[in-house]
Order: structure tokens, then C-alpha cells, then sequence
């Protein structure tokens, strides 16, 4: 029999994760304590950001490459798994310029790209146009990136099928309150319903990591950051490619229309939306593509992504906590790094170590004092399910 391990977090992360530990012939369980998974994950723009996320090589930018070249054989799997119709659109990504300034930022970002193998194409502004018709006149040159976009929810409505699908239990509504260990190991976790003994466990929380992490003396300096979101009626084919400028961006999502994005906030657990910061996303998206104007609001929502000090995510074993292993910290890029830290993390806990995770150890941000020698603690404060 495979080992037993507790996933905590029933997002796309921590699906992947117990997914594909699964298929290695563990035993996982996920444990949640939000009623629905509608954090992060469902909150998303569904953007495979390989190009518009990094302008520089390092261990970020290898990350994502190794996971975006890998999306298309993951959603024909999971289509077949599961009959969710998760699509791969690889329309590419118009990264706009508004005057000089940006347009030299992009030519920079264009020629990393073209050194990767990434072939990021300079536009002017009708070059522009030619690609994305609805683009405004204001546009004075953009880069065209390879990349692409899916429909993030029906991403998590797919893992979630295929891991209940694979016989993988899914406990939502669930809070962990601490990690149990014994002579410095991880050997479980304490849930409101009482113990759940385990081989290793996986921390997969997002925003609500730090405070999970610190019942086993992990300093992890997680930031929550607010993105305030809107979805407006369009037909399909209304845009081609995302466009994107700074922190705004208009996704296409076939039969839902426009996703709008975002804010970057860093409130807390502040929850819902304000009338006041929808507007300016909107005025934003509208300066981009003006035909946007008058199209009727569909939904509006807000998410908390998660992130920690050098944008990187903590992935892997805790080395002085044998058990405890972290998925977490993907900041924005949860979508697009899912899928390849499910494989890496289930990897991991195995005894499988990829050298590629040497660069997101952790523990690399140091250790907590711990005096309580690991004996109980309360509820994790702030997690998903349990908020003021």
C-alpha cells in the first residue's frame, strides 16, 4: 500500500497535487475548509503568462517554461478523464504600450524572449491592430506574445472530477487546526473532526499558508493580494488574443465572455468588492479596447493571491520537518504552475527530488521560535471557510 498523505487545500494546486500523487500510488486525501473551493482558483483570469510574467531568465521564468510547454497534453488528459471541455486557446497575449517608454520596456522584454525561444513578435501600433482590430488608436506599438489562456474554472471543476474520479476523497468544509508531529516529525494533522494520521502532509492553502505553516514552526511571509475582478458580456471571437497593460488585462473566454482584471490590493482578508475600484478596471479596459464601452456587466468578484517576499513559490520538503512538504506561494501564476508542481511536490514527497526545486526551498525565509515543543494549537486564523 502507498503512503498516506493529507493535501491541504482543494485548489488547482492542491488537486494537482494530490492528482498526481494518486497516480504514483499514494493514497491522498484533501482536506479543505471552504464549503467550495472559490478562492484563487476559481477567482482567476485563466492566463498561461509564460511571456507577459517574466522579462529575465532565473528560476521563475525555468518554472513556468517547464509548465507551459506541458498545457496542452494536461487538458486533453484531464477532457478524457473527466468529459469537462477544457480547452487550450493559444491566441497569444498583445502586451500594449501607451507611449515611448513602454514600448522600449516591451522591445527589452521581446528580445529576453526571442534569446529564450519564446517568439515574441515588436509591433507597431496598426501591426497592432491587424492582430486585434478593437484595439484603440491610442496604441502605439505592442509585443505579441506565444502564449495562451483557458477557463480556469472549468480547470477546477476537471481536477476536481478527475481526482474523485481516481477514488482521491475530496473533504471540503474541513478545517485543519495544526500539523500533529512526534519527535520533529509531520505525522498529520489535527482537524476540527478530530486527527487524520498520515504519511507526509502538503501544505496547499494559497493566502491562508503562512498561519497553517506556523503550526510546525515554518516562518513563511505570506502577503495576501486583493484582485478585484469583472466579467462583461461578449459573443465569442469578440477579442482574439488577451490584451494586457501593467495590471489590467481582457481575457476572452469562450461562452463567458470578457473576464477584466484587477487590482492589486494588499488589505488583509478584506472581502467583496467596491463599486469605485470596478470602475476604474473597467475605464481601463475600455481605454484598451473601446468597443468594450456599454457591453452589460455580468458578475464582478474578488480573490486573494498569494504571495511571498522574492515572488517565487515554496515547493518541496520542509528538510527540518521531515513529512511536511509546501505547494504554495504562487502568486500569479497559480493557473499556468499548477499541473507541473503537482508532478514536482508528488515527486518530492516520494523521495523523488527535482533539482529544479532547489530554488523554492521552504524553508529559505528561516524558521519560527517555537516554545510550545508542538503541542496543540487553535484554528488557523484567516483560513479559507473561517474569516472575520
Amino acid at each position: 500500500m502507498g503512503p498516506r498523505v493529507v493535501v491541504l487545500g482543494a485548489g488547482v494546486i492542491g488537486l494537482s497535487v494530490a492528482r498526481a500523487l494518486g497516480a504514483r500510488g499514494a493514497r491522498p486525501l484533501v482536506v479543505d475548509a471552504s464549503p467550495a473551493a472559490r478562492e484563487a482558483s476559481w477567482a482567476a483570469g485563466g492566463i498561461l503568462g509564460l511571456g507577459t510574467e517574466y522579462a529575465a531568465d532565473g528560476p521563475g521564468y525555468r518554472l513556468a517554461r517547464f509548465a507551459f510547454d506541458r498545457w496542452d497534453g494536461v487538458a486533453d488528459r484531464l477532457r478524457r478523464e473527466t468529459g469537462v471541455p477544457l480547452e487550450v486557446t493559444r491566441a497569444g497575449t498583445l502586451l500594449v504600450a501607451k507611449d515611448a517608454a513602454d514600448a522600449a520596456a516591451l522591445e527589452a522584454r521581446g528580445a529576453f524572449h526571442r534569446s529564450v525561444g519564446l517568439a515574441s513578435a515588436m509591433l507597431d501600433g496598426p501591426g497592432a491592430r491587424r492582430v486585434e482590430p478593437r484595439l484603440a488608436p491610442r496604441v502605439e506599438a505592442a509585443l505579441h506574445v506565444p502564449e495562451a489562456r483557458l477557463d480556469n474554472r472549468r480547470l477546477l471543476e476537471a481536477l476536481d472530477a478527475a481526482c474523485r474520479n481516481a477514488g482521491i476523497e475530496v473533504r471540503t468544509g474541513v478545517r485543519a487546526l495544526r500539523c500533529v508531529e512526534r519527535g520533529g516529525r509531520v505525522l498529520g494533522v489535527e482537524t476540527e473532526h478530530g486527527a487524520v494520521p498520515a504519511d507526509a502532509v502538503v501544505v496547499a492553502t494559497g493566502a491562508w499558508s503562512e498561519e497553517v505553516a506556523a503550526t510546525a514552526g515554518l516562518t513563511l511571509p505570506m502577503v495576501p493580494v486583493k484582485g478585484q475582478m469583472l466579467r462583461v458580456e461578449a459573443p465569442d471571437g469578440f477579442l482574439g488574443p488577451i490584451v494586457k497593460q501593467g495590471p489590467q488585462y481582457l481575457v476572452p473566454q469562450r461562452g463567458r465572455g470578457i473576464v477584466v482584471g484587477t487590482t492589486a490590493e494588499e488589505v488583509g482578508f478584506a472581502r467583496g468588492t467596491d463599486e469605485a475600484a470596478l470602475a476604474r478596471i473597467r475605464a481601463a479596459a475600455e481605454d484598451l479596447v473601446p468597443d468594450l464601452a456599454g457591453r452589460a456587466r455580468v458578475e464582478a468578484w474578488a480573490g486573494f493571491r498569494p504571495r511571498l517576499p522574492d515572488l517565487l513559490p515554496a515547493l518541496g520538503p520542509v528538510a527540518s520537518r521531515p513529512g511536511l512538504f509546501l505547494a504554495t506561494g504562487h502568486f500569479r501564476n497559480g493557473i499556468l504552475l499548477c499541473e507541473a508542481t503537482g508532478e514536482l511536490v508528488a515527486r518530492a514527497v516520494l523521495g523523488d527530488l527535482d533539482p529544479l526545486l532547489a530554488a523554492f526551498d521552504p524553508e529559505r525565509f528561516g524558521r519560527g521560535a517555537r516554545s510550545d515543543g508542538g503541542g496543540p494549537r487553535g484554528p488557523v486564523a484567516g483560513g479559507p471557510g473561517q474569516r472575520p
